[in-house]
This record gives C-alpha cells, structure tokens and sequence, in this order.
C-alpha cells in the first residue's frame, strides 16, 4: 500500500510539474516590457497604447516636480504646458511626474514621412502624471543618429501649440506671460 501511494504521489508531482510549466509558457507569453511596467508607468503606458501607439521602449521616469507658478516661467516648462489641453492652475503645488517611451504608430509619423527622413527618426513621448491619473503628455522626434529634432515640443498626439491653443505664438506667449510671469 505504501508503494502505491507512493507512485500516486510521483503522479500528482509530474502532473503539478507539468501544469506549472504550462503557466509559465502561457504567462511568458505576455509583452516583455508590458510585465516590467509598474505602477504610474503602467498606467501612462496603457494611456499611449488606448491612443493606438505601440511601446517600442520604455524610457522610465523621466522628470518628477512639484509645479509652481515660477516653473511657468521657465523657457522648458513654458513649451510643455503650451501644447496641454489643460489649464496648469489644477496641478499648481501638486506633483507631476513624466514617463517617457519610444512608441511606433504616432501621428508625428506622418509629418516626418518624407522619403529622405522617414526612416532618420524615433518618436519620443512623455506622459503626464499626477495623483495616479493622466492628464496630458508632449512628443518629439529625435533623430535616430543621436542628435534632437530643433524646434518646440507637439502635444502627446503630436499637434502644435498654435492647434492646440488656436493662438500664433507670440499671441499665446503674451497672454501666458501676463498671466505666469507679471
């Protein structure tokens, strides 16, 4: 009798054995970098992949600061939140916090298309955090040989400021300037 429970017990092993390797392989079969993804980057980079935007890398916490009207005057800061489609006054004293990816599928895509670029740039995107919730983002193209596109930043769906605010940008920079830096 013993010798039976034994050969049952070897069974029930290789038959839990079996299944765990069969979880494993199934779970495996899972976006690598999807898995990695915690948190405030799992929710920003489920944010980019609802626009349609594949991950191709994900870059990690790329800024992290506590906005204050004096950061609204900052050159850096001032592109940023041009091309927001919310006012900043809601996130002042509260932590934002920015993920940055590498996505494939961006609109920015289509406007660096042309037959000499179209293979000379990745697209770089930041997502807006605050409180766990997104809010907002910007990209950008860079150059694939290392060296950043010159120019300003687009939204996270790739528009301008002009689009964005329906201002010209000295007519934007006036009206934030009396509002941020007077």
């Amino acid at each position: 009798m013993t010798n039976r429970y034994h050969r049952l017990s070897e069974s029930n092993v290789i038959m839990l054995l079996a299944a765990a390797l069969m979880f494993l392989l199934v779970s495996g079969c899972s976006s690598e970098a999807e898995s990695e993804l915690q948190g405030d980057e799992r929710i920003a980079a489920a944010a980019l992949e609802a626009k349609g935007y594949k991950i191709v890398t994900a870059l990690g916490e790329s800024d992290a600061y506590v906005l204050h009207e004096e950061k609204l005057t900052e050159h850096l800061y001032m592109n940023i939140w041009s091309v927001q489609e919310v006012e900043p006054e809601q996130y002042i004293g509260k932590l934002v916090t920015n993920y940055g990816f590498i996505v494939s599928g961006h609109p920015l895509e289509h406007t660096y298309a042309s037959a000499d670029q179209s293979s000379a740039y990745e697209y770089h995107t930041k997502v807006m955090l605050s409180e766990g919730k997104v809010f907002g983002g910007y990209s950008y193209p860079v150059r694939k040989d290392g060296d950043f596109l010159m120019g300003g930043v687009y939204s996270i769906d790739g528009k301008t400021q002009e689009e964005i605010t329906g201002l010209s940008y000295s007519e934007w920079l006036a009206q934030w300037t009396k509002k941020y830096a007077e």
